[in-house]
């Protein structure tokens, strides 16, 4: 498993994959193992857990469904809302191909209950396909309702950075704008 993403919930850390099925070259799932995640208590007691059904019912709620495919790298858990918020790197109803997910970026914000039962889906201003987001965290002090995001462009050897800020909403408060010429996985706020 490759760690994309890691959050706090209930005092432990969950930390995740991209959350999609890994394909053979002819589309057929070979390997889940990207669907699980992690939680590590403060005695460092690490639980697996199967996420499948998890991250199935997000991509769902954009009507994706495999072999179309989701990834994730920006997932944070808001105590405030109890959900769970997802920004979507990539997202695309068709089976992946290399030569056009790299334009297969995201504009949306995602939030789910605790059960995955109820998702909502909000638009975040205009789609630039060739941005996925990387990282977001709730700006402190907003009670978790204003959002700064990052998110990076990776065509070829071409690699930048933005950053934008926004409400839960999708009202832009902050348009995207140009870091860096690097790829930055992710901020905090200290």
């Amino acid at each position: 498993m490759k760690n994309e993403w890691a959050t706090v919930k209930d005092s432990k850390l969950y930390v995740g994959s991209h959350g999609y099925e890994v394909v053979s070259a002819n589309g057929q799932e070979v390997d889940r193992s990207l669907m699980w995640v992690k939680t590590i208590d403060k005695s460092g007691s690490v639980q697996h857990l199967d996420w499948t059904e998890n991250f199935v019912k997000v991509r769902a709620a954009m009507n994706i469904h495999f072999p179309g495919y989701m990834t994730h790298e920006a997932v944070v858990w808001s105590d405030v809302y109890c959900r769970w918020f997802f920004l979507p790197r990539k997202a695309s109803a068709e089976p992946y191909d290399q030569l056009t997910d790299d334009r297969k970026g995201t504009n949306v914000l995602l939030s789910a209950s605790p059960d995955f039962d109820d998702i909502k889906v909000v638009c975040i201003g205009e789609l630039i396909p060739n941005h996925g987001y990387s990282s977001f965290k709730f700006i402190p002090g907003t009670k978790h309702t204003v959002i700064t995001a990052i998110s990076t462009q990776e065509e070829g050897t071409i690699t930048a950075t933005f950053i934008k800020a926004f409400t839960v909403d999708g009202e832009i408060l902050f348009p995207e704008t140009k870091i860096s010429d690097l790829k930055y996985e992710g901020f905090e706020f200290i």
